[in-house]
C-alpha cells in the first residue's frame, strides 16, 4: 500500500496539470505512467515465472517468458510515441 502512495506523489503533478498545460502534455504524462507501469507489472511477472520455473514447470515459465516479449516490443514504440508527444 505504501508504493501506491509513493507512486500517486510521483505522478500527481502529471495527472494534476495546470490550466495552461496542452492537451498533448497531458496525454504524454498519461502515456508515461501507463509505460512505467506496464514495465513493473512485467518484471513482476518475470519474477514469477522464474519463481514457476524453479517449481518444476518450465513450459509454463516459457510460455509467460514469450508473452512478455510483445510488451517489450511494444516498449520501444511507446516510449517514442511520448517522446514525440512531449516535443509538441
Amino acid at each position: 500500500m505504501g508504493d501506491g502512495i509513493i507512486a500517486l506523489q510521483m505522478y500527481a503533478p502529471l495527472l494534476l496539470p495546470e490550466p495552461a498545460m496542452k492537451s498533448t502534455e497531458t496525454i504524454a504524462s498519461l502515456l508515461h505512467a501507463l509505460l512505467s507501469n506496464q514495465t513493473a507489472l512485467a518484471e513482476a511477472i518475470n519474477n514469477l515465472a522464474d519463481w514457476v520455473e524453479s517449481t518444476g514447470s518450465a513450459e509454463i515459465a516459457q510460455s509467460v517468458r514469450d508473452r512478455l516479449k510483445l510488451l517489450k516490443s511494444n516498449e520501444a514504440v511507446i516510449g517514442h510515441c511520448v517522446k514525440e508527444l512531449m516535443r509538441e
